[in-house]
């Protein structure tokens, strides 16, 4: 990456237990925060999503492709997932537009309480999942 830093921490701004979400700073981790990359697992029957969120002014620049692909690089390559989805609200166009820029395919919908119905979209080869079978908590799953 070349204007990012990954930085592992949740919401609150304390570390992660795992390197699941990740603060995106500008340059360096004490750059300014752009937003934020992260991974849900939010039910053992559904691959972990990933979700993304930028602030306003650091949108349309390039650095949700950039946190996203190299994100998603370490969770496949170096880390060894196979099967990761994205969900997305059906009027989003600008993550609609990066999901399939990252090489997602729309593979069909889930529920997302508080949300309703989102568009799933998943790598290529993974199984395709329905709103009448797929119901999800906001929060994931406890462990």
């Amino acid at each position: 990456m070349t204007n990012l830093t990954l930085s592992p921490t949740n919401f609150l701004g304390l570390k992660a237990p795992g390197p699941a979400f990740y603060m995106l700073h500008l340059d360096s981790e004490t750059g300014p925060v752009v937003g934020f990359v992260g991974l849900n697992e939010r039910s053992p029957d559904v691959p972990p999503d990933v979700g993304f969120v930028l602030k306003p002014e650091y949108q349309n620049q390039g650095y949700g492709t950039e946190a996203a692909t190299a994100f998603l690089d370490y969770f496949l390559h170096d880390f060894g997932l196979k099967n990761i989805c994205a969900m997305v609200l059906g009027d989003n166009e600008r993550s609609v537009k990066l999901v399939r820029k990252l090489g997602f395919e729309r593979g069909g919908d889930a529920v997302l309480e508080p949300w309703g119905v989102l568009d799933v979209y998943v790598l290529p080869g993974m199984k395709h999942f329905s709103k009448e079978t797929t119901k999800l908590s906001r929060w994931g799953v406890d462990k």
